[in-house]
């Protein structure tokens, strides 16, 4: 049995993977982030000559790309995860 769209629904079972999921992402996403920052604050003032209209240390550009690592790290962690929880481990070893 193939899981689809539709049959992947949040079960208890997902929301305790969810719990995992973020307790091991956050750590190091937190961890790249602020490390990502404050390369980028070091670096801006050398590449500041090829910045259009825009600043090395300006907050919308900052938070606009922390939002998208942020988005794009929840999307890499409960997607799978829900797809996982979602199929019955005995469907999936007899599958193999």
């Amino acid at each position: 049995m193939v899981a689809t769209a539709s049959s992947l629904k949040p079960s208890a079972n997902c929301q305790t993977c969810q719990q995992k999921s973020w307790a091991e992402i956050v750590t190091p996403l937190a961890a790249g982030l602020a490390l990502g920052w404050l390369a980028s604050l070091a670096i801006g003032r050398a590449i500041s000559a090829l910045l259009y209209n825009t600043a090395p240390t300006d907050p919308i550009v900052a938070l606009a790309t922390i939002s998208l690592f942020l988005i794009a790290a929840a999307t890499a962690t409960i997607l799978p995860c829900r797809r996982a929880a979602s199929i019955d481990p005995m469907e999936a070893l007899r599958a193999e």
